[in-house]
């Protein structure tokens, strides 16, 4: 999996929220599915070709309350396609067995 550092995407403002130990969950937030195609609109220039990029996880569910970070997967044919300097370009991280 890819994570950005601090193991979340930067969000509008340019900042990244970190995750924190303890864990948080907040109410639905209808900016949930936005924050998604914005990051999206960043990674899938740099997806290989029929590669398909998905938003999993509890805030691709409308109206469940979820730890407020945007999971995200990429889905390839063969992970030797996939070429992690461009994503990394773009402030995040392969990290392995996540």
């Amino acid at each position: 999996p890819l994570a950005n550092r601090g193991l979340v995407a930067p969000f509008a403002g340019g900042q990244a929220e970190t995750m924190q130990p303890s864990i948080v969950i907040r109410p639905y937030d209808e900016q949930w599915p936005s924050e998604f195609n914005r990051l999206a609109a960043l990674i899938r220039p740099v997806c290989p070709p029929g590669s398909a990029l998905h938003h999993i996880g509890s805030t691709a569910v409308a109206g469940l309350a979820a730890k407020p970070i945007i999971d995200l997967q990429l889905s390839v044919d063969k992970l030797g396609v996939v070429d992690l300097k461009p994503l990394r370009a773009l402030g995040f991280e392969h990290v392995p067995n996540m």
